[in-house]
């Protein structure tokens, strides 16, 4: 039985008010105490008595509305998210940094090193995890953890099931960070990206991330929700089959010639057999070969991305990652071009996007508001003082 299955059923009345208030507060910026009644249907006072004990606990702040009519101005409300802490980590197949941020994205401690697959990443995870909190432990209480991590994830359990970089496999990082004693929310790393798209989003789109790195990483969106499966790996993009009739590669997740052993920065490390870092500098010096592989990439993925736009009825779909970034201008133009002639009039698909996610502990931010605010059950983890 949990905390709140235990609670009278004026108290829990208590919490869910306060959850909708803050939510309220969260969705619409500026809001003022009677607009808040209103939205929320609870009584003025009621709205009242909660939002005084909140501001008292400095969860809320409320300051002078700037209006130009007559009387008294109203004040707005807006939650101190500063007043919050988390540690953000990313955890990648040759890197891996750790943040302690607030929840309004301000960075108080950041470290990062340079892992590779002979070396232990739980430990180098715990070292970085270390030194964050021998720095900044006392003075700024994290009230969570949220991991990003390059592979398959079980994002409920917070267990890695496959990262090939990391040699994580059946990896309870859950477990093994308990001793924190701050929940730990584990999320395949383009799954994180696909929350934080979908929660800045204004319409209701459906589209598809591809982000094309050492691996390819995907995710889809759907009616507002990104697709979960049983087996946790539903849009694995890197995974389907391209047509190499004249190559054929076997993959470690055990098939021949996925999209992810040719298009991928390891892929084409292999493919011209030299170093990423000399890849791109003969793609700058214009070297056929070179320039040719990258320029290929668009091809090879076309019309795999135009089977789904029509079958999923995709309105977008944002490509990301270094290997997009380093040769946009080499993929973008064929892969666009090759997408409008392999679909059909009727399909209005016309927004393919390359973009760049710069803001890891925002992002981290953003899904845990947008966790806090969707799920009924996790009530506790940030205002916990006053619930």
């Amino acid at each position: 039985m949990s905390r709140y299955e235990r609670l009278k059923s004026a108290d829990l009345m208590r919490v869910q008010n306060a959850r909708k208030i803050l939510k309220t507060i969260h969705v619409e910026k500026g809001i003022y105490r009677k607009m808040l009644a209103a939205r929320t249907n609870l009584a003025a006072q009621t709205v009242t008595n909660i939002i005084t004990i909140l501001i008292d606990k400095g969860i809320v702040l409320e300051q002078p509305l700037n209006t130009s009519g007559k009387g008294r101005n109203p004040f707005s409300l807006e939650i101190n998210y500063s007043g919050f802490y988390i540690i953000s980590i990313k955890a990648e197949g040759c890197f891996m940094e750790v943040y302690l941020n607030g929840l309004d994205g301000k960075v108080y401690f950041q470290e990062g090193v340079q892992i590779s697959q002979d070396k232990d990443a739980l430990a180098i995870l715990k070292g970085l995890l270390h030194n964050l909190y021998e720095k900044c432990g006392s003075q700024y209480k994290a009230s969570a953890v949220v991991i990003s991590v390059t592979g398959i994830v079980n994002e409920k359990e917070a267990v890695v099931i496959e990262s090939e970089g990391l040699n994580w496999h059946q990896f309870s990082i859950a477990g093994e960070l308990a001793y924190l004693n701050i929940p730990v929310f584990v999320l395949n790393d383009v799954n994180l990206i696909a929350h934080y798209e979908n929660a800045n989003q204004t319409d209701d789109m459906n589209f598809m991330l591809v982000r094309v790195d050492q691996g390819v990483g995907s995710a889809m969106i759907i009616d507002r929700h990104v697709v979960y499966s049983t087996n946790r790996v539903s849009g694995e993009f890197g995974h389907v089959k391209v047509m190499r009739p004249k190559e054929t590669v076997r993959c470690f997740c055990g098939r021949k010639n996925c999209i992810t052993q040719f298009i991928s920065r390891n892929s084409l490390s292999r493919r011209l057999d030299m170093p990423y870092e000399e890849i791109k500098a003969a793609v700058a010096a214009g070297e056929a070969r070179a320039v040719e592989t990258v320029t290929e990439i668009g091809s090879l993925v076309a019309q795999k991305l135009s089977d789904l736009v029509v079958l999923l009825d995709l309105d977008r779909i944002v490509l990301f990652g270094e290997v997009i970034e380093d040769f946009k201008e080499y993929i973008y133009p064929g892969l666009r071009n090759d997408l409008q002639q392999d679909l059909t009039y009727w399909v209005r698909f016309n927004n393919l996007e390359i973009k760049t996610y710069d803001d890891f502990p925002q992002i981290c931010s953003q899904y845990l508001m947008s966790y806090y605010f969707s799920n009924e059950n996790d009530l506790q983890f940030l205002w916990d003082s006053f619930l």
